[in-house]
């Protein structure tokens, strides 16, 4: 066959190796969003069950029911992309198959389809290479490198290491304080001062200025310093065959031609070339995107133009093996790996600003367009009136610089590292900022089982055994009816030694005594079997190991080959039961050995529904005879019986759920066990909070449609039996739904989890490093409950930022209505440029700032999760901040108005003015502390040390400034009486009472807005 023209195709496989899964390469789709919304439409549904079509790759995805024929959905596909209007007419080709491992020159022809493929080869396009032959383009062999070869090589290319972003510099910093648009407001006001003549004024907003760039700077270095190492995190050991031996190395140490062994819940330290694979599966969604773990195979591929999500020959570094085994030879190391060429490309961009960063930058450019446009009508209506040009315009500038929100930039850097650094007091690490965030308005919190609501400290309480259970106590295996010790202990024996043949875990000598290095579950294993009197060593070193078969994806259970001698060898296999005796046919009867009949089935899986519901985990063994030649080794094998093993919940795990549920935060567990032993825990944590539990299988998952899987996920409470794909779609269902979910885990089967929540949350203590790798938040010392304080923190980041931005846009627009009221009046300028900024200094910068520090609100965890979408200032809020101003500028204007009618306009009347508005504005910030508590409440708020140190300094200043004359004269204000200072005061306090009475009758009257509770109990 001739091989097509590419530019004449219109589908292009690109890779379909994993079943149910087909991804296709569309012309015309790349940069055509709207291409990409009508295929994913054209091709819902008819056993479809989910399309994601990418403008930026110009790919489609589609994931399909296994019965589903692939030629069948490549001609809808090709169907729906010739009626894209950049398709070309119809050619006659439907789609190009070039991503499959196919011999070299392979054609094929397929019924109404015609396949090509594109043979590309160069030096460093690894994934097109032999396997042998890139072992000679590394300089290796498959004894690996000399340990000289490999010092010399590291010598040469230096360790394996991506780059890291730097510490920014002051001047970077400096710049971006006055880079935003408040800022150059002010700047441009203050050189209409100085044309103005005003020099004095400009003096004064540049110290404004000045002050709230070097505040933006201190708290933007301190915060910098709080996040700066949270994602550096020291790769772990890689496992590498160096000399002909294994051997464990730091992984900065590793060089290009090291061969790395590979298995289950290895981090992948760079990028290599597969050499062998057995069953191998990565989670690669660090590097790609995708979330559902990607088989691999060492077949050479003949495409070089492929994805990395479709090299299934490579692993690269970053990501994590998620089940089975391989070996790969190392082709690329630190900068020269993708990862680090990623990294290298993000250390050219800007730390990106949080959402809420984002949204206080746009009110901040807003608030300031309307500040300067209230200015604009001020200085008309002044005009208007007659008022000096002059006089009028720096009033005006002065008015303008006073209604710029210039500190809310620096509020949020303030917020976010308070945040940082409290959450780390705490025991809680912060990968990314937005994970604060989003904490606050999370709604249901997603708990994996194993590890995370237990201990994952495992120990075995009973085995079912040829139809005997046997509990394990003190003093060893009892008969649970007789309490005594079994008169024929052989099946017991038998047991426990296939379960300890089948195992990973290693015997270790410490000074004279055996320790057990391994998983919870496997050293749990052979701790039974050493009380039962086992000799590990012996039973080891008479059955070698040969082969071991890793759980993976779609197979649960372990398997290990043995050699036995006399030409046989012995299968052992351990895992999911109901997965075990299906590769069954005979099982361990108290007759003897004996086929395996239906009834016999039923019998063992009641005995495995009992122990389960206990809430034991619960483990089946199996055993068989094979040829060395046999290909298939894991079937005919002879059941041994049942492990049950317990891992017990976590201490306070009842009363963390019972506190989030108060919280409005809805808890789900997710777990691999069965469905009797999830039931078991999920009641005894009262997880459905007294309605009735809720609980799937994933037997049922498998079969459920996303629309109805993302209903159902609303009320489900338990997800029992899942694998890590399955966990990824409870996660995003629940996301379809319009819930903020947050995940927590600690192992490597949580890692796609963890990456797809809103937030992932990683066990830091006890937690697989590579769950730590994908989380957003981890736990360091693995306590739970301090989940409560980053919930608290999270909402109270939001509270703050809300409270800053309530009293900056209250008090500045007091100040636009007290001048435009008394010069619309006719009551002339209340207040000049220099009392103005005078306000602006004293009343602005430090109390918002203070407000940025409240700590959470006692009653926080009472109410609701907030929406994280909404605005910082709802429309539903306006009308009550345009009150709460009005009240304000009531106690300025009524003591101007009063100094006015004893004393005449004039330094009197305006420092009459002046000081009940600078008072009224620092006492508002007192009553914006809280929108729940009101003065007439008698519960307290949290004290708050930095509001108390701006109010007292903040009156301090202002009795200085009424007290040194040298001030006064400059400020253009006069000295007044004690009784006219009473007076200014006064009004300040008649409108803090004013408001504080409004918000009383405002919650009395809108009971959604009162919190769920008031009690201590709610404190973090």
């Amino acid at each position: 066959m001739t091989p097509e023209s590419p530019d004449s195709v219109l589908v292009e496989i690109v890779h379909d190796a994993l079943p149910g899964r087909l991804r296709c390469r569309v012309r015309g789709l790349h940069r055509n969003r709207a291409a990409a919304a009508a295929l994913e439409e054209a091709l819902e549904g008819s056993g479809v069950r989910d399309v994601r079509a990418s403008a930026l790759t110009g790919t489609v995805l589609i994931v399909f029911e296994l019965g589903l024929e692939r030629d069948h959905l490549v001609g809808r596909l090709a169907q729906a992309a010739g009626a894209l209007p950049q398709a070309a007419p119809d050619t006659g080709i439907d789609w190009l198959d070039g991503g499959r491992p196919f011999r070299r020159g392979w054609r094929t022809e397929r019924p109404a389809v015609r396949a090509v493929l594109r043979v590309e080869n160069e030096a460093d396009a690894w994934h097109v290479t032999e396997a042998a032959d890139v072992l000679t383009l590394v300089g290796t062999t498959s004894r690996g490198l000399a340990a000289g070869e490999a010092a010399a090589r590291l010598a040469r290319d230096g360790p394996n290491v991506v780059p890291e972003r730097g510490p920014r510099s002051v001047a970077s910093m400096v710049a971006d304080q006055l880079r935003n648009g408040p800022v150059l407001l002010l700047l441009g006001t203050t050189l209409l001062s100085v044309a103005s003549g005003g020099f004095a004024d400009a003096a004064i907003i540049a110290v404004v200025v000045t002050l709230n760039a070097g505040i933006g700077v201190y708290t933007q270095r301190r915060a910098e310093r709080a996040i700066s190492g949270l994602t550096r995190t020291r790769l772990p050991e890689a496992t590498v065959i160096r000399d002909g031996r294994h051997a464990v190395i730091e992984a900065e140490t590793l060089v290009a031609g090291d061969l790395l062994l590979l298995g289950r819940g290895t981090y992948v330290a760079a990028d290599a070339r597969l050499l062998q694979s057995d069953h191998l599966s990565v989670d690669e969604s660090a590097l790609t995107g995708e979330s559902v773990p990607v088989e691999k195979s060492p077949g050479s591929l003949l495409r070089r133009d492929l994805p990395l999500a479709d090299r299934t020959n490579m692993v690269y570094r970053g990501t994590v093996v998620t089940g089975g085994g391989g070996l790969a030879v190392v082709v690329a190391i630190g900068e020269g790996t993708e990862m680090g060429r990623i990294q290298a490309l993000i250390q050219l961009e800007e730390q990106p600003l949080t959402p809420l960063q984002r949204q206080l930058d746009g009110l901040g450019d807003q608030l300031a367009r309307i500040g300067v446009a209230v200015s604009a009508a001020v200085l008309a209506v002044a005009l208007l009136r007659r008022l000096p040009f002059l006089e009028a315009l720096r009033t005006t500038i002065a008015l303008a610089v006073a209604s710029i929100p210039e500190g809310l930039p620096t509020v949020a850097t303030v917020t976010l590292a308070t945040a940082v650094r409290d959450m780390r007091r705490r025991g809680l690490v912060a990968r990314r900022l937005d994970a604060i965030e989003t904490m606050g308005g999370i709604q249901v919190l997603c708990l994996d089982k194993t590890g995370t609501i237990t201990t994952n400290r495992m120990a075995v309480v009973a085995v079912e055994t040829a139809g005997r259970r046997l509990a394990l106590t003190e003093a060893g295996f009892r008969d649970q009816q007789s309490r005594s010790e079994p008169p024929d202990s052989d099946p017991l024996r038998r047991l426990l030694e296939v379960a300890s043949l089948c195992s990973e875990a290693e015997l270790i000598d410490h000074e004279g005594t055996v320790h057990l290095s391994g998983s919870a579950t496997e050293t749990a294993i052979l701790d039974a079997a050493i009380r039962a009197g086992i000799d590990l060593r012996a039973l080891r070193g008479n059955a070698p190991l040969l082969v071991m078969e890793q759980r993976a994806e779609t197979r649960q259970f372990m398997a290990t080959r043995h050699e036995i001698g006399a030409g046989t060898q012995l299968v052992a296999v351990k895992g999911r039961p109901d997965q075990v005796m299906a590769r069954c046919t005979s099982w361990a009867s108290p007759c003897g050995i004996v086929p395996l009949s239906d009834a016999d089935r039923e019998q063992i899986a009641a005995a495995n529904e009992a122990l389960a519901g206990q809430a034991y985990r619960v483990l089946g063994v199996a055993e068989g005879r094979v040829a060395p030649e046999a290909p298939h080794w894991n079937h005919d094998l002879v059941w041994r019986g049942l492990i049950a093993i317990a891992d017990p919940v976590r201490p306070g795990m009842a009363d963390l759920i019972r506190r989030l549920r108060k919280a409005g935060i809805r808890t789900v567990m997710i777990t691999g066990d069965q469905s009797a032993t999830a039931t078991a825990i999920a009641r005894e944590l009262d997880l459905a909070g007294g309605e009735e539990l809720q609980i799937v299988d994933s037997i049922r998952l498998e079969a459920l449609d996303p629309a109805v899987l993302a209903s159902l996920a609303s009320r489900v409470h338990v997800f029992s039996r899942v694998n890590p794909s399955h966990k990824l779609r409870i996660v995003r269902a629940l996301q379809a739904a319009g819930q903020v979910v947050a995940m927590t885990g600690d192992g490597i089967n949580d890692g796609p989890a963890l990456k797809g929540a809103d937030v992932g949350i990683a066990l830091g203590r006890d937690g697989a490093s590579v769950a730590r790798e994908v989380a957003d938040i981890v736990l360091t010392d693995d306590n739970l409950t301090a989940l409560l304080s980053a919930v608290a923190r999270g909402r109270n980041i939001r509270d703050d930022l809300e409270k800053s931005v309530h009293f900056i846009t209250v008090t500045n627009l007091s100040e636009v209505l007290f001048m435009f009221g008394g010069v619309a009046t006719g009551f002339g300028v209340p207040l000049n440029a220099k009392q103005l900024l005078w306000i602006n200094l004293i009343t602005d910068v430090f109390p918002e700032l203070a407000l940025a520090l409240e700590p959470p609100e006692r009653d926080v965890l009472a109410r609701p999760p907030g929406d994280p979408t909404r605005p910082l200032v709802p429309r539903a809020a306006y009308p009550r901040l345009a009150g709460e101003a009005t009240v304000l500028t009531g106690a300025g204007l009524a003591s101007y108005l009063y100094g006015v009618a004893r004393y005449g306009r004039g330094p009197r009347a305006a420092a009459l003015g002046f000081n009940a508005l600078t008072a009224a504005q620092l006492l508002h910030a007192i009553s914006v502390r809280s929108e729940h508590h009101s003065m007439f409440r008698r519960d307290h708020l949290p004290e708050n040390r930095w509001v108390s140190l701006a109010l007292g300094g903040g009156f301090g200043v202002q009795l200085v400034g009424q007290a040194v004359a040298g001030l006064r004269g400059a400020l253009g204000t006069a000295r007044l009486s004690i009784m006219d200072l009473g007076v200014a005061l006064t009004a300040a306090l008649a409108s803090f009472v004013a408001n504080e009475t409004l918000k009383e009758v405002r919650l009395r009257t809108a009971p959604a807005l009162l919190p769920a509770a008031q009690s201590p109990g709610g404190t973090p």
